[in-house]
């Protein structure tokens, strides 16, 4: 062996080399932690580093290298509508805010015609407060750490 070298790790019960220092291992559900893929080696678990995160592969409109990138998601924030009744003249305009959580004022949205006139029908919109998140699984990251 060259004076240089230092012996790779194994993996004990075969010739496996263990994978280097810093090497990161996604553990997905119902798969082999990698202390039973390669027994021997030492690993730290270190999925607390990046506890509830979403990975995005950088470019286009991500965030740079090392950036944090705030959450986002869709969700109705402002409901605008017009109602006009024939006999009363100029059209009646909602606009309202939706709060993150709970509902709106009740809102005009249409109007249909009965035997005693005209009907206004009101709708309100419900704001949720729950994340717009895709299925998923929570995954483990394990470091190899000797």
């Amino acid at each position: 062996m060259a004076a240089n070298k230092a012996p790779k790790r194994r993996a004990s019960g075969n010739d496996t080399p263990c994978p280097p220092y810093g090497f990161l291992y996604t553990q997905l559900p119902h798969q082999l932690s990698p202390k039973e893929v390669w027994m021997g080696c030492r690993w730290e678990e270190v999925t607390h580093t990046y506890a509830g995160a979403f990975f995005r592969v950088l470019g286009k409109q991500s965030e740079p290298w090392t950036f944090e990138q705030e959450q986002s998601s869709p969700r109705i924030t402002r409901v605008v509508s017009q109602s006009i009744l024939q006999s009363t003249g100029p059209p009646v305009i909602n606009d309202v805010n939706v709060p993150p959580q709970g509902q709106t004022p009740w809102l005009w949205t249409g109007q249909s015609s009965g035997n005693s006139g005209y009907r206004i029908e009101t709708k309100f919109v419900q704001g949720g407060g729950e994340e717009v998140r895709p299925r998923n699984y929570a995954v483990k990251l394990w470091k190899s750490i000797g």
